[in-house]
């Protein structure tokens, strides 16, 4: 992914946060009358996630979380992350800690299967129907990773 794409992923999952309203409807499944809508924001909760591990930081290793190494970064989530049961991949706002929010919310963005296939897809936008027989163009070589 590389900087940009990962400076690119944690503003989408910002925005995704900054723009999450409570108690909207949500499409619902086809043959199905059953109406849903959102629950409560979990950012609340997250922000308070982002919280604990910067003070986890501060006392572990004598500074901020976005100061820490990756290493360090990586260890302190894995031990925030010890108690979760953690079997697929959840829906972003469903995902009880803001690690797996961020790692759902990435899974399930066009770029996310661009990279997997090392294809540019482009999953879930428009493109001109004549186009939708022709094989995906391959990713340029800066964006595989």
């Amino acid at each position: 992914m590389g900087r940009a794409g990962i400076t690119r992923a944690v503003a989408s999952f910002r925005d995704w946060g900054k723009y999450y309203r409570e108690n909207a409807e949500l499409v619902h499944g086809y043959g199905t009358s059953r109406l849903r809508a959102t629950g409560p924001t979990p950012v609340t909760r997250w922000t308070s996630q982002l919280d604990a591990l910067d003070a986890a930081s501060q006392s572990k290793h004598g500074r901020p979380f976005k100061s820490a190494t990756i290493a360090q970064r990586a260890d302190l989530v894995r031990e925030a992350l010890k108690g979760e049961r953690l079997d697929r991949i959840p829906n972003v706002a469903e995902a009880n800690h803001v690690a797996v929010a961020l790692l759902a919310h990435f899974y399930e963005s066009s770029a996310a299967a661009d990279l997997c296939y090392e294809a540019r897809i482009g999953r879930e936008t428009c493109r001109p129907l004549a186009q939708q027989t022709r094989k995906p163009l391959p990713l340029a070589d800066g964006q595989k990773r």
